[in-house]
C-alpha cells in the first residue's frame, strides 16, 4: 500500500505516502479519518511524502465525496512534508488556503520542526522555536 496512516497517537495522526496512490488507497485513509474523528473527535495530520513519492490518482481529492465535511470539522492543523518539488501539487491536492484549519509544507530536513508546529510534545525538546 501506497499510503499508511498511524491512529496511535491521538490527537496527532500520521500519514506516510510513497510510490503512486491510486484512488481506492486515497478513500481508504478517508474512511479511516472519518471512522476516526467520530470516534475521537478533533485532531492534527501529519502527512510526509517518502523520498519515493510519485504521484496521487488526479480522481482523487479530499473534497470529492459527502465524508470531505466530517474531515475538515475534525482536522485542526495539518502539516505536509516532502520534497520542496511538491510543495504545489500537496497544497492543491489537500486546498491548502481554501479551508478553516492552517496547512503547512515542511521539506524533508523540516520533519521535527512540523511536528513541533502541530504541537507535538513527543517532540517538543527537539525544537527550540517554532515559525509561525
Amino acid at each position: 500500500m501506497s499510503m499508511i496512516i498511524d491512529l496511535n497517537h491521538h490527537p496527532f495522526l500520521e500519514v506516510r505516502v510513497s510510490g503512486s496512490v491510486n484512488r481506492v488507497e486515497a478513500d481508504d485513509i478517508k474512511h479511516q479519518l472519518v471512522a476516526h474523528a467520530k470516534a475521537y473527535g478533533e485532531f492534527k495530520v501529519f502527512v510526509y511524502l517518502e523520498e519515493g513519492f510519485e504521484q496521487i490518482d488526479p480522481h482523487s481529492d479530499w473534497s470529492d465525496d459527502n465524508q470531505d465535511e466530517v474531515i475538515q470539522d475534525h482536522v485542526q492543523q495539518l502539516a505536509i512534508v516532502g520534497d520542496e518539488k511538491w510543495r504545489d501539487s500537496a497544497m492543491i491536492f489537500f486546498l491548502g488556503g481554501l479551508l478553516s484549519f492552517p496547512i503547512k509544507f515542511f521539506n524533508h530536513a523540516e520533519q521535527t520542526l512540523a511536528w513541533a508546529w502541530l504541537g507535538d510534545p513527543r517532540h517538543s525538546e527537539e525544537v527550540v522555536a517554532v515559525p509561525h
